[in-house]
């Protein structure tokens, strides 16, 4: 469970918003630029977890209701 978990989309973005800005502060533009490349990169790579995640747990259940539509062909 995450603390985001009790948020409405709107207070979401509001803390996004908080975030950006106490990052950004006392900062060059440049130093904002590599923060936000680096958060960047971070939340595409966990995008293609989360995919390869999703993809090999739709594999198990193709797996395993193959496997009880055949243990219902032998029982039947």
């Amino acid at each position: 469970m995450l603390f985001t978990d009790n948020l409405s989309p709107e207070e979401l973005a509001i803390l996004s918003n908080i975030i950006a800005i106490e990052l950004s502060k006392d900062r060059t533009a440049s130093e904002i630029s590599v923060i936000a490349s680096f958060l960047s990169a971070v939340g595409d790579i966990m995008e293609v977890i989360a995919a390869q995640r999703e993809y090999l747990e739709e594999l198990e259940e193709k797996a395993s209701e193959c496997k009880n539509k055949e243990n219902n062909k032998k029982e039947g």
